[in-house]
């Protein structure tokens, strides 16, 4: 395995574990405000289903207040096109990554 991709591993298991820690998180908020729960496993799925159109700030997100938490969380899993992985009806995370600022 060459330098580049251990380092490209390693970004991806930190971006795995950040998700599966949102999707915790967003189980648990949800659980708060309703008092049913919700799937971690399919918000898990969501998010980095959203992700891979729509970068997201992860680490920014996780460490969010509860009302922008929630607003990104359950506005991707309302929004979220599960075919194509676009958010539609103008949904846009307040943790989305600028365009220019994505590699």
């Amino acid at each position: 395995m060459t330098k580049d991709q251990v380092q490209q591993n390693s970004i991806n298991m930190k971006r795995i574990t950040l998700i599966q820690k949102i999707a915790a998180r967003g189980a648990r908020l949800h659980k708060k405000l309703t008092g049913e729960r919700i799937s971690g496993i399919h918000l898990a799925l969501d998010i980095s289903k959203c992700n891979q159109h729509c970068q997201l700030d992860l680490e920014g997100l996780l460490k969010a207040d509860s009302g922008s938490f929630g607003h990104d969380v359950f506005g991707i899993k309302r929004h979220l096109n599960r075919k194509t992985g676009e958010l539609e009806n103008l949904f846009v995370p307040r943790f989305a990554m600028p365009e220019d600022s994505i590699k």
